[in-house]
């Protein structure tokens, strides 16, 4: 996951900064994760940015931020931004984001380097999905 986060103690506790506890909905959530899962917040996309086509994102949606690809490049939203079709593989789901919710996607390779899929190879990119999230593929980043 790549949520905003304070690290509280060796146990890897995960103090939420825009997840709120079920049974307080004013108190951040506070989760226990394995370590291996723990990574720092990617890059920021200029705020110019423009999605291509076919282009893999991760989009926020549900509270996190996952994998998808760009499908349609729409017109201006009443902000007067492009909007943006994004298809989840995982769920099959086509959804319309504008651009303040959309980032590059990004793998975090070896443990200290954010690497965007085009400078993966493919084998290395399919090697690293099976190691971290096994071969179904639902997988929030």
């Amino acid at each position: 996951r790549h949520l905003p986060h304070q690290i509280l103690s060796p146990q890897q506790q995960w103090r939420h900064h825009n997840l709120m506890a079920d049974d307080n909905p004013n108190k951040p959530l506070r989760e226990f994760v394995d370590a291996i899962l723990v990574r720092p917040i990617p890059p920021r996309d200029p705020p110019s940015r423009k999605y291509r086509l076919m282009e893999d994102v991760d989009a926020f949606h549900n509270d996190g931020w996952w994998e998808g690809v760009v499908t349609k490049v729409l017109g201006s939203s009443s902000e007067g931004s492009r909007r943006y079709a994004v298809f989840f593989r995982c769920s099959r789901e086509q959804i319309e984001f504008d651009p303040s919710d959309l980032r590059l996607h990004r793998e975090w390779v070896r443990g200290d380097v954010w690497v965007t899929p085009l400078d993966l190879s493919h084998s290395l990119r399919y090697a690293l999905h099976l190691s971290v999230f096994g071969l179904n593929g639902c997988v929030l980043v």
